[in-house]
């Protein structure tokens, strides 16, 4: 049996599978309710005894920096780091793994229907070539799918830690106001649920408009508003709101546009996280492909590159739980059976 974890800033989703990949049981704890990883773990175990007894295999994708054995997460910073011996230690097992979250968002590409993507520009497929992946939540994540002759393989990056490039001059105020609060700004900064936030404060400084009560609200306690941003924005009920959103696609699409150049992403762009699809209707107005489209001389060929958005919340977990399955050794593969 495969215990797989998805890990993020904001909830960690866990899930026990069986050997063949049917998903038997799962729960989703608020991350930051937690002092570490390991009480949630813990408390997972107990809540599922007997299922837990028969675990042979542990993989679990975290949203953070993986370095020696060793994870750190940005967006939790209460949070030790994880380490895989600990981990080892915890299941007293060997067969145990730690993936980037859009790693192994990567792994569970191939687990995608027809029906559980939003398709934003059809282009050309070109299957046999690279293909990539950003996921946009509580922070932003980035992975290439690396065409190997067979298969495409999950490679982490920290893209989403890049430098923020403005390509306006709204932009490079928002560059400009995001400087007098962090001392570098990464995209990350501005493609996030927090990010959306800053964009929003952004432009009520620029039209001179005192922010919505429910967002001073919110900020003052201590909370996030994006989700009220983002209601009134899609109603239409906000102009600010609204235009925040629009600001947050374009730059989403520029960045999606940039990650797909760097790594010739010809067989695909894939939007996964928690963001895109609660904003599905904005990202299908056209903002996000025109500014992914805008690449000068480049701009046909970013024509022929299909984009979808992801409509699978459950994609990282399985990919997880689909790494553990194929890539232990063969006695793992046997217990596993």
């Amino acid at each position: 049996m495969i215990l797989a974890g998805d890990i993020g800033g904001t909830k960690t989703y866990l899930a026990l599978y069986s050997p063949e990949l049917s998903l038997l049981v799962s729960a989703i704890y608020p991350s930051q309710n937690y002092p570490s990883l390991f009480p949630i773990l813990q408390q997972f175990l107990s809540e599922h005894v007997v299922l837990s007894s028969k675990i042979t295999a542990v993989c679990l994708g975290i949203a953070g920096t993986i370095c020696a054995e060793n994870c750190t997460l940005p967006n939790l910073p209460h949070w030790s780091s994880i380490s895989l011996t600990a981990l080892k230690q915890f299941f007293k097992l060997e067969q145990v793994k730690l993936l980037n979250d859009l790693e192994a968002m990567g792994w569970g590409i191939s687990r995608i229907t027809a029906g559980q993507i939003h398709v934003l520009q059809m282009g050309q497929s070109h299957e046999n070539g690279n293909a990539v992946l950003l996921a946009a939540g509580t922070g932003l994540g980035e992975s290439c799918l690396y065409w190997d002759g067979s298969q495409h393989l999950p490679i982490a990056t920290e893209g989403g830690h890049s430098d923020f490039a403005p390509r306006n001059t709204l932009e490079i105020g928002l560059l400009q106001y995001l400087t007098r609060y962090y001392p570098r700004v990464s995209y990350e900064r501005v493609l996030s649920g927090t990010g959306l936030v800053h964009i929003y404060q952004y432009l009520c400084e620029l039209h001179q408009h005192t922010p919505l009560v429910g967002v001073q609200t919110a900020l003052q306690q201590g909370a996030d508003p994006s989700a009220l941003i983002t209601e009134l924005g899609l109603a239409k009920a906000d102009y600010l709101c609204q235009e925040s959103l629009r600001v947050f696609v374009s730059i989403y699409g520029a960045e999606a546009g940039n990650f797909a150049l760097k790594f010739m992403g010809r067989a695909g762009v894939y939007l996964g996280g928690g963001i895109a699809p609660k904003i599905l209707p904005q990202m299908m107005d056209g903002t996000f492909i025109q500014a992914f489209n805008d690449k000068g001389r480049f701009a046909g060929l970013m024509q022929t590159i299909p984009v979808s958005v992801i409509l699978m919340p459950e994609v990282g977990l399985w990919g997880a739980a689909h790494y553990a399955r194929v890539s232990f050794s063969d006695s793992s593969r046997e217990q596993l059976s």
